[in-house]
């Protein structure tokens, strides 16, 4: 049965990258740089069926017309003993400027975090933290 909520966008995709993320997380835990983990979850996600890309040149616009790709779901990836709160400014102008509605963080600490970014349209610098 699909999960779709209207207040989650991409909610299935959201999920299954999630999803990848623990069990990323569960093979290699804490402690590795960000090349590491970004290389571990492209493989779990592929394995999972998922088509992804890393390092994507992401299309932008300018005054309503586009300037790269155009794509789903943005997830950053970050590693410390710390989520640093630039993460989720860093994916909020990312997702500004893509106007994609969706972004995850994924933090690869002592302790996983996910951070769910959902743009709102409604607003001129609009972030939805769940």
């Amino acid at each position: 049965m699909p999960l779709l909520d209207p207040k989650y966008p991409f909610s299935e995709l959201s999920r299954d990258v999630i999803a990848g993320f623990y069990r990323s997380f569960d093979s290699f835990g804490f402690g590795f740089l960000e090349p590491v983990h970004k290389r571990v979850l492209a493989v779990e996600l592929r394995h999972a069926g998922l088509k992804i890309q890393t390092e994507v040149a992401f299309e932008l616009f300018h005054l309503g017309e586009p300037v790269g790709v155009e794509e789903q779901l943005i997830v950053e990836i970050k590693t410390g003993t710390a989520l640093d709160p630039s993460a989720i400014a860093q994916l909020l102008n990312y997702l500004n400027v893509t106007k994609l509605p969706l972004g995850l963080v994924l933090f690869f600490g002592p302790k996983p975090k996910v951070k769910r970014i959902i743009r709102d349209d409604t607003r001129e610098y609009p972030v939805i933290e769940r």
